[in-house]
């Protein structure tokens, strides 16, 4: 039987997260065109104002230049006071050089935020949160936020959740309360809910390692203008490492093969000690948990997860899947109905197209993860995405291929269609033998 949303059903969002929010703007967006009131109430117990980890989604904070150009189905903009700097460039640096890779789609921005209300200790101004502001939007469209926190869906007789108590325990003697939709947006780092009648199981994931450093701003201009700077270790677990500047801060993100990298280590690089010869001062750090893989039994009768919850892209634009995931959702279950099948019809297929999307992701980073201590190799794209710029080239496919790479600008099958164009082997493996006979 299809089971479909009414007028006057009741939708429960469990996160206040990016993609909790985009959730609830998606149904109530998509409920007013069909004629349609919904009640949505979005069970979020954080405030995303508190300084450190309290208020923080655990992310360096990038937004790409495809989540902002998707937000404005939202009619939403990123206010000046949400953003702390406009990213133009990356530098990605390795002991064999710096390869200075400009964005090639000048018109499409990418921006750096804060999560949350900023580090543990921010000497700095008050800082405004991105997933405050998206939560906020959703209240204002119509969203009822409880500040409660969930400890178990129920999926069985009915499709219910049951609350924990005021202060965050899981602990409560609450009656359940039923809804006809339950969205589940509760990310990776936010603490788990317990899921009963549905074989749901998490992504698998990996864990970074983040640190927020402050320093004068001025100096953090000098060094790093509107850049992020990339770092290649070879030789070493790292997978990634960036500094991102975000005014009067710089996020370090590192990504180990087998566990969170040291900071402290990295920092000490001389590469890093180059690029931030300045004093600086550590703020906060974590080991969030990124996913690497797409979750289980993530629909059901009258249940659907959303962003990392369900599947999201690998290592790179999170929130920009979180948004597509969340739309794609709220979109069947307004338009289609709510119960299993129709979500393993219309929804089912979306996630596994990013699930494919992914694997060729996996391929690309190991190819960039074996790479990354060829001196050879190196300085091959180093000269290949010189000469784009210096040649004004009309498809500077060098320059797309790392920024898309580092950015999540593009999916990683555009990147990898790019990559396997007949014209850039042969132009990669030319620059390579000449990099070889040097």
């Amino acid at each position: 039987m299809v089971r479909k949303l009414t007028d006057g059903s009741r939708v429960a969002v469990i996160g206040g997260g990016p993609a909790g929010s985009f959730a609830a703007m998606f149904l109530l967006r998509f409920a007013r065109e069909q004629g349609m009131r919904l009640h949505v109430d979005i069970y979020e117990w954080r405030s995303f104002s508190d300084p450190g980890p309290k208020g923080c989604n655990r992310c360096a904070g990038i937004l790409s230049a495809k989540m902002l150009k998707n937000l404005h189905e939202l009619g939403l903009e990123i206010p000046e006071y949400v953003a702390r700097s406009h990213i133009a460039s990356y530098h990605l640096h390795s002991p064999f050089g710096v390869i200075d890779i400009q964005n090639p789609d000048p018109g499409a921005d990418i921006l750096s935020v804060f999560r949350g209300g900023g580090p543990l200790h921010n000497s700095g101004p008050d800082i405004r949160s991105f997933d405050g502001f998206l939560l906020d939007r959703a209240l204002d469209r119509g969203a009822r936020l409880v500040k409660r926190r969930v400890r178990q869906v129920n999926t069985t007789a009915t499709t219910s959740i049951v609350l924990g108590s005021d202060n965050g325990s899981s602990e409560s003697r609450d009656e359940p309360v039923e809804y006809e939709l339950i969205v589940l947006a509760t990310g990776l780092n936010g603490g788990g809910v317990r899921v009963v009648g549905l074989p749901y199981s998490p992504a698998p994931t990996l864990t970074l390692s983040q640190d927020e450093l402050f320093a004068r701003p001025e100096d953090i201009q000098d060094c790093f203008g509107n850049s992020v700077r990339v770092f290649l270790v070879p030789h070493s677990d790292i997978v990634f490492a960036s500094l991102v500047p975000k005014g009067n801060f710089v996020n370090v993100s590192l990504l180990g093969r087998h566990g969170p990298p040291n900071v402290e280590a990295f920092l000490k690089n001389e590469m890093v000690r180059t690029i931030m010869p300045f004093p600086y001062k550590r703020s906060c750090g974590c080991h969030p948990r990124i996913s690497v893989g797409s979750a289980s039994g993530y629909y059901g009768d009258g249940v659907v997860a959303v962003g990392d919850a369900a599947v999201t892209r690998l290592y790179k634009d999170g929130i920009g899947s979180a948004l597509l995931t969340a739309r794609e959702a709220a979109y069947v279950a307004v338009y289609h109905g709510v119960s299993r099948d129709t979500f393993r019809t219309y929804y089912s297929p979306f996630c596994r197209g990013i699930e494919h999307d992914n694997r060729m992701g996996r391929a690309i980073f190991a190819a960039h993860y074996r790479g990354k201590s060829s001196r050879a190799f190196f300085r091959a794209n180093a000269n290949l995405v010189r000469s784009e710029r210096c040649e004004v080239a009309r498809d500077p496919v060098f320059t797309r291929i790392l920024w898309g790479i580092l950015t999540g600008s593009y999916t990683y099958g555009e990147i990898w269609r790019m990559a396997t164009r007949m014209q850039t082997i042969l132009r990669l493996a030319g620059a390579f033998m000449g990099q070889i006979k040097l």
